[in-house]
């Protein structure tokens, strides 16, 4: 088990190393010139020169880059060339937005998801696992920002029901920052009136990411239940008398468990880069939005941060996952 963890972990490093090097030159490749962006629009050529030499763009590419390493191994992720802000304290506000966003549309996607797709095989052959398919279908065939301003327009716009936008009306007063999440800090304050606010804000955006990672775990979920339904070990036990429910829950879904926490892991990355389109359209202030906003100015040094958060979480999971796997499957480690 030491072996395994040490090569997951030396692999982890790997990625992570090679994602920031690639993020690093790409940005510095496109043809662009971050100066004169962060100089203004009305800037002199000496002052748009000025502002190269103070971001030390005026040196050697890997000059740049090594200098760019020893800062992310202090914790340092750089300075915004529009803003001239440190991308710390800004990115620490931005993160807990998303992972606010990304960790209950991921607890609800697991439970419809994996549920539907229970569902859909234990009732095979009827007509509720024919309305389970036709909904997959839907889901699957509808883009996110599609779904995110069709939502916006009919609940929010039409009916009322949900806010339109952002994670607090304007005028109220922001929750005093433990965590950044504002279910949290607002139950950690006693203040209910704003807990029920933040998860009135929270209903569209979690709902449209929901829909839109829903068809993947359900389908996933009923392919795999219906391939271990044939085992021979099934047929065993189903000669020996066992109900359907007990062979179902007792000895299917553990062996059926493998792929599907392996996907739905992985899904959790991709919803920390996904979110993008549902922050902007939901003016979300997290990683998405802010990236969005730092592509249109160039501002390289916020989109690599960025990335870098979002490889990182990524890498996280799916190390997490690499540890859950073996678990649930000791041949594993043998590979």
């Amino acid at each position: 088990m030491l072996s395994f963890a040490i090569k997951r972990g030396l692999s982890a490093i790997l990625v992570l190393f090679t994602v920031i090097t690639v993020i690093f030159t790409v940005t510095h490749l496109i043809p662009s010139d971050p100066a004169r962006v962060a100089a203004g629009l009305t800037a002199t050529p000496e002052q748009i020169e000025q502002t190269k030499i103070a971001l030390g763009l005026d040196r050697p590419f890997f000059e740049q880059y090594l200098d760019y390493l020893g800062g992310l191994l202090r914790g340092d992720f750089g300075v915004s060339y529009t803003s001239q802000q440190n991308m710390g304290p800004v990115l620490a506000l931005a993160i807990p937005a998303t992972l606010e966003l990304v960790i209950y549309s991921f607890l609800i996607y697991i439970v419809l998801g994996i549920g539907a797709g229970i569902l859909w095989a234990a009732t095979a052959g009827t007509w509720i696992a024919s309305v389970l398919r036709g909904l997959v279908s839907l889901c699957s065939g509808v883009p996110v920002f599609w779904m995110a301003i069709v939502l916006q327009i009919w609940l929010a716009g039409a009916l009322g029901w949900f806010p339109i936008n952002g994670r607090l009306e304007i005028a109220t007063q922001r929750p005093a920052h433990v965590t950044g999440l504002y279910l949290v800090d607002t139950l950690l304050a006693g203040q209910g009136d704003i807990f029920v606010e933040a998860a009135h804000h929270l209903v569209l955006p979690v709902l449209t990411l929901v829909i839109w990672m829903f068809a993947l775990a359900a389908r996933l979920t009923q392919k795999s239940i219906m391939n271990e339904l044939v085992a021979p070990y099934v047929l065993t036990a189903e000669g020996k008398g066992a109900k359907p429910s007990r062979v179902l829950f007792a000895h299917v879904l553990r062996n059926a468990l493998n792929p599907i926490i392996t996907v739905v892991g992985m899904q959790f990355g991709w919803l920390l880069g996904g979110t993008v389109l549902v922050e902007v359209v939901f003016s979300w202030p997290g990683l998405g939005t802010y990236m969005y906003s730092a592509l249109k100015n160039f501002d390289f040094p916020v989109v690599t941060a960025v990335a870098i958060v979002v490889t990182l979480g990524f890498v996280i999971v799916n190390t997490l996952i690499d540890f859950i796997y073996p678990i649930l499957d000791p041949r594993v480690r043998q590979v």
